[in-house]
């Protein structure tokens, strides 16, 4: 097995034994529609499921339900050691950030709950210098800052910052028809995502067409905007990630169905943008008539191949990167998510694990070391409404 393959997309490293029984995948599922700002066509979920990855049978088994999760909807998990971090979407009131300890048989101790400050909580990312986490509600386009304990536990918000999405949501109070008829009717924060130096944080911003820059006080957990880096009029930005490399990022924009390449300037000017974007490429096939909206993205774990996911068209994207040159991207392939609206996926070595939210599947690929192109391995799990996908190696 190659070396650089001996992870999971999220830096867990596992030991790469045939068959190893402590990789655990954990899939979150959609609980109760009405309280979303979109509407799933599939089934309600309960919460967050638990499955052993049989790496060698390439299948996953033994599965549990591990939280019903009282707040409905869980949507995002991110680990720091055996601490898991949930946030759950829904547009009738503020979120809530929940804090669990993962126990062996990967079941989940509840430890302590947060309100997030905003309503449809999306993301939440722990800072690796400080007892701080940052948390992204998209409805209202709100960041926050929660102090964590030493426990791990969010205990109280430190910082927030509103886009104008904020004020627009509290004078107009727009339903979830609105929001669906204007998607950029107002801000929508997406996701949050360190610099590889942990000098700024960055915010994708579906409804502005910007990408926010901050900084941290690790002292005291204030919030402060920098700049804004603006992409192209009607691309609504959604996520966002560093290649390994530390000068490259990307960002997948739903609404026009694109990804754009950004070249990182860490000595930028301190109040101004850190960000340039240098190639913009389409995740779908060129002449496509039907909708189609980008969900995920994500770099292979050794950096040579970029993923996209297509809902509506139901599709994965597939990129080289240029790794030997400046990072740009050319179009490998578009493989069908074999089944609906693919929302999320993350990989464990070759395997790459597909959560198909409209018709409650899970799909299993593997995915060619040369190549980067999928091959479905036969394995296909019903999980009702699955939004999120994240594997743990203990």
């Amino acid at each position: 097995m190659n070396a650089d393959w001996n992870r999971t997309d999220d830096g867990y490293a596992g030991n790469g034994i045939v068959g190893e029984s402590r990789v655990r995948v954990l899939v979150s599922s959609y609980t109760d529609f009405d309280k979303l700002a979109h509407l799933p066509k599939g089934n309600e979920g309960q919460g967050i499921r638990c499955f052993t990855l049989d790496y060698e049978k390439k299948e996953l088994r033994d599965e549990k339900l591990v939280s019903t999760f009282a707040n409905p909807n869980p949507a995002f998990m991110r680990m720091d050691n055996d601490r898991l971090y949930v946030v759950n979407e829904r547009i009738d009131e503020n979120g809530i950030v929940s804090a669990f300890k993962v126990l062996p048989s990967g079941g989940l101790k509840l430890l302590k709950q947060l309100d997030a400050a905003g309503k449809s909580t999306c993301y939440v990312h722990k800072d690796r210098l400080s007892n701080f986490c940052l948390i992204v509600n998209y409805w209202d386009a709100t960041v926050s800052v929660a102090k964590l304990d030493k426990d791990g536990s969010p205990v109280e918000i430190t910082s927030v910052h509103r886009r104008p999405g904020f004020d627009y949501c509290s004078r107009h109070c727009p339903d979830r028809a609105e929001h669906l008829a204007h998607r950029q009717g107002w801000s929508h924060t997406h996701c949050v995502v360190p610099s590889p130096d942990d000098k700024f944080f960055f915010v994708p911003d579906l409804g502005e067409d910007k990408i926010h820059q901050f900084e941290l006080n690790r002292d005291n957990g204030e919030l402060r905007f920098v700049a804004s880096t603006q992409v192209e009029e009607g691309h609504g930005p959604r996520h966002f990630i560093f290649h390994s490399d530390g000068n490259v990022a990307y960002a997948v924009n739903e609404l026009d169905s694109t990804v754009d390449v950004l070249k990182y300037d860490a000595n930028a000017n301190k109040n101004g943008p850190a960000l340039t974007v240098v190639q913009t490429v389409s995740t779908v096939a060129p002449g496509l008539k039907q909708k189609s909206h980008c969900a995920e993205i994500k770099l292979r774990p050794d950096g040579r191949f970029l993923y996209v996911a297509n809902r509506f068209s139901d599709t994965i994207a597939i990129f080289a990167v240029q790794v030997d040159g400046d990072y740009k991207l050319s179009l490998v392939g578009i493989q069908s998510s074999l089944g609906c609206t693919p929302r999320h996926f993350s990989f464990y070595n070759n395997l790459m694990i597909v959560a198909n939210t409209d018709n409650d599947s899970v799909v299993l690929f593997e995915v060619d070391h040369r190549t980067g192109l999928l091959q479905y391995t036969g394995k296909t799990y019903r999980v009702c409404s699955p939004n999120y996908v994240h594997v743990i190696v203990a």
